[in-house]
């Protein structure tokens, strides 16, 4: 338990949650760290109701998938704590390590992590960062694409990525959150992206999360004798995948998972979609497909793609 802090009529009880040195959800030896330290920020703010201070003093290394899930992590403690100021829930001490300090604030991570007030993260839409937030699916979608065209100077997104991300979006205005649900958590999700090289190539890398009940809690309650036929957690997100497979059970939907699977089907190359829920994962490229299931939760879902742009 870290030091106590004097409020205007109570003690403000901060406990401090020390991030390891590597934050990653792809190697399983990182990714049980990881998500044991960010499950620790979750146990404190919203069961023992403890402010908390994020300490990443001493992180030297973290990925694109683990930053967005501490961007969410960090911001929904501010937002939906047991304090009335964002600024009291949540305390962050920045990293030492030079070159981690560097990216941080190139990426505009530093500025994400920084907000108090809903109006500064609606304002990173407006700043030069990879980071953004939203809660209006229907209109968010295409102020990502706008937002990564212009950052990058580009026309259009590779590959009906637009596409995809609206689709990404509009799952989560219809099946992330059960109400009652806070008022900053309705529809939110968090968003990184980033141009990078890699073999001479340049990919876009666009990953899109929410904080909601999960694929598989969906698939169930729409058909729930589908359980018997579960051989691994990763199986419900593939079964969400599969065309006409819809949890309304409406005629005409179940189309957006070919708008999700679409831009790594064009082409038979590296470009790649990953789909994380809970403690289920799935992969899909041009030629294959794969279902996992992990012993930790990411404790939302997280949509990954990865396309080569144009030569």
């Amino acid at each position: 338990m870290g030091p106590s802090l004097k409020g205007i009529n109570e003690t403000i009880k901060v406990h401090v949650c020390v991030s390891p040195r590597n934050l990653c959800i792809y190697e399983d030896q990182l990714r049980d760290e990881t998500l044991n330290f960010l499950h620790e920020c979750d146990k404190q703010i919203f069961f023992n109701d403890n402010a908390i201070c994020v300490d990443l003093r001493k992180l030297e290394y973290i990925t694109a998938a683990a930053s967005v899930l501490l961007f969410s992590t960090i911001s929904r403690a501010k937002f939906c704590g047991p304090y009335q100021f964002a600024s009291t829930n949540v305390t962050v001490l920045f990293p030492i390590d030079k070159k981690i300090k560097r990216n941080f604030r190139q990426w505009g991570f530093n500025r994400a992590l920084r907000c108090k007030s809903i109006p500064e993260l609606d304002s990173l839409f407006n700043e030069n960062g990879f980071y953004i937030t939203g809660s209006d699916p229907k209109l968010d979608g295409k102020k990502i694409s706008d937002f990564i065209c212009t950052k990058y100077e580009i026309t259009k997104l590779p590959n009906r990525l637009s596409s995809a991300i609206q689709e990404g979006l509009l799952n989560i205005l219809h099946h992330a959150y059960d109400e009652p649900v806070h008022n900053f958590m309705r529809n939110r999700w968090w968003c990184v992206f980033a141009v990078v090289e890699n073999n001479s190539k340049r990919y876009l890398q666009c990953i899109i999360l929410d904080r909601g009940k999960g694929i598989k809690k969906n698939i169930l309650g729409a058909f729930p004798l589908i359980q018997t036929q579960a051989g691994s957690e990763g199986f419900y997100i593939g079964y969400a995948m599969n065309k006409d497979i819809s949890s309304t059970h409406s005629v005409g939907r179940g189309q957006g998972s070919e708008d999700l699977k679409h831009p790594v089907m064009l082409r038979d190359n590296d470009d790649y979609l990953s789909v994380l829920s809970h403690r289920g994962g799935f992969t899909q490229d041009s030629n294959s497909k794969d279902e996992m299931e992990y012993s930790k939760s990411v404790g939302g879902t997280i949509i990954e793609w990865r396309l080569a742009f144009d030569e």
